[in-house]
């Protein structure tokens, strides 16, 4: 493929992800539920990926897509977290611990990840608090879109050690509250976070396929002003 053809086929998909976000955010909006629009300067750091990148991220929106889809046809609220969970898992092919459901409270911001560490799956509170865009959060890595103590990342790197995947249980944590910054949002905000749990997600029998991450987190302000050696406990 020539360097032209290339550049116009990355163009292509970029248009095709801002298209399929904004499909997204409608469907959403008419289950009310929010999403942010994503900032005009996007397209332009979405054409800094590699093509691959950007393939994965048409599969991942996707596969969202599809669990909204699947969503309505089967008359779940998207607001229920548990049959939405359950509904989105399913589809993805992914299993998870028996226990996991009964741990699962009304103000609970719910994500999955995949082995690449890249979120498959957020629930309608995380968008709803999130002052980033769906693209924005699935195109850039935590540590470019986030700040938080680096005593408490060691601690979460502690915590996931135990569940990949010996057991097919879910992990209560112990982890001090704390706070997480935004780093690049347009309307940047500070966030008090009690991280819950951590469970394993299965792709097949005894095949790894993920993580799950549950915590309480509710918005501090917009623009808080918090030195960085002061993102840490609360």
């Amino acid at each position: 493929m020539s360097r032209t053809a290339e550049l116009a086929s990355k163009q292509s998909l970029i248009e095709g992800l801002i298209a399929l976000e904004a499909r997204i955010a409608g469907k959403a909006a008419a289950c009310k539920v929010h999403f942010r629009r994503s900032p005009a300067d996007l397209p332009r750091r979405l054409a800094l990926l590699e093509g691959a990148a950007l393939d994965h991220l048409l599969v991942n929106l996707g596969d969202f897509e599809r669990s909204i889809d699947l969503a309505a046809s089967a008359g779940v609220d998207l607001w229920d977290d548990v049959e939405f969970f359950r509904l989105s898992m399913s589809a993805l092919g992914l299993s998870f611990p028996s226990d996991f459901i009964g741990k699962l409270g009304p103000e609970d911001v719910i994500e999955a990840y995949d082995l690449q560490r890249r979120q498959i799956f957020r629930n309608m509170r995380f968008m709803e608090m999130s002052s980033y865009s769906l693209l924005e959060m699935l195109s850039s890595d935590w540590t470019q879109l986030f700040e938080r103590s680096g005593q408490i990342t060691e601690l979460l790197i502690q915590w996931s050690e135990k569940i990949l995947w010996t057991e097919n249980k879910t992990l209560e944590l112990d982890i001090p509250k704390h706070v997480i910054r935004e780093l690049r949002s347009c309307e940047p905000q500070a966030c008090e976070v009690r991280q819950k749990y951590f469970a394993p997600l299965f792709s097949g029998p005894n095949k790894p396929g993920g993580a799950l991450s549950v915590c309480e987190a509710r918005v501090l302000a917009a623009k808080l002003d918090i030195a960085r050696d002061n993102v840490t406990f609360v």
